[in-house]
């Protein structure tokens, strides 16, 4: 069984070689899944998932400690470098083995990964330390992540933030919770919003209000503006889960060999819809 966030598939183990554009990998463990079902409170489509590409550093998350495909690609030296870079917003890419410079501007701003863990957070993570976060400016809310570890991972398509803290922010905004909805405001409210700051490992990264924001069609009349800042769930204490709703809004570069993420704002923008 492999429990990926939401989503959770059991089947039976297999092994096969695969290939990624050029990229040739074999003897590749994976689920064959015989069932796939969504677990939990999630307001994504689960009908558009058609497999999962393991992209951890380690093995060490995995119940049979197979590697991900990626460990594969760096354990079989298949790389010119031992890393991915992604982009989420159009045009959408995933390479392996470089950078695509032209998907942004300037340097990247290279976060250090961590290897602590403990509670909840799982071991095999790209992940690094959280400081905190602030909501607008000048000087803003301040809000304190001291020893929380912020895990990316694109399972979620959201920002999985302490409870207590997802609450302010909400009541902050002006959230309202209408049925059937993850809380939300009317879009025209959204160019009124402030922007959210994360300080991970010292460095900041800035999100807008487009960014941490989904729109979602009601009705064919009728788009709210959902939050992509959402509750954990669970009693832990030590990790925030930063989704797709974070990486959306940055090139990202995932290096092995330096152990750290690189991530630089991308160049163009789009309007998010769900």
């Amino acid at each position: 069984m492999v429990d990926r966030g939401y989503l959770c598939a059991s089947g039976n183990l297999t092994i096969d070689n695969f290939e990624f554009d050029e990229i040739q990998v074999k003897s590749q463990p994976f689920l064959e899944a015989t069932s796939v079902q969504a677990v939990g409170l999630s307001w994504d489509d689960m009908s558009i998932i058609h497999g999962i590409l393991g992209l951890t550093p380690s093995s060490a998350g995995s119940a049979l400690k197979n590697p991900s495909p990626f460990m594969s690609m760096v354990s079989q030296k298949v790389l010119d470098q031992n890393t991915f870079s992604m982009r989420l917003r159009e045009p959408r890419e995933l390479i392996f083995g470089a950078v695509n410079h032209e998907s942004f501007t300037g340097n990247l701003v290279r976060i250090p990964l961590t290897n602590r863990t403990g509670g909840y957070a799982l071991t095999g993570r790209w992940q690094a330390e959280a400081h905190y976060m602030t909501l607008g400016s000048d000087p803003g809310i301040r809000m304190s992540l001291a020893g929380y570890t912020a895990s990316f991972s694109t399972w979620s398509a959201y920002m999985l933030l302490p409870d207590v803290l997802v609450l302010d922010i909400w009541h902050t905004l002006q959230f309202e919770e209408i049925m059937f909805l993850p809380p939300s405001i009317e879009c025209y409210r959204r160019r009124l919003l402030p922007d959210l700051t994360f300080n991970l490992a010292g460095r900041n990264f800035t999100l807008g209000p487009n960014d941490y924001t989904f729109e979602w069609p009601v009705t064919p009349t009728n788009t709210r503006c959902v939050s992509a800042i959402m509750p954990f769930g669970v009693e832990q204490k030590d990790e925030i889960i930063l989704g797709s709703a974070f990486l959306r809004a940055f090139y990202s570069v995932f290096d092995l060999d330096t152990h750290t993420i690189g991530c630089r704002s991308a160049q163009s923008t789009i309007r998010l819809m769900r």
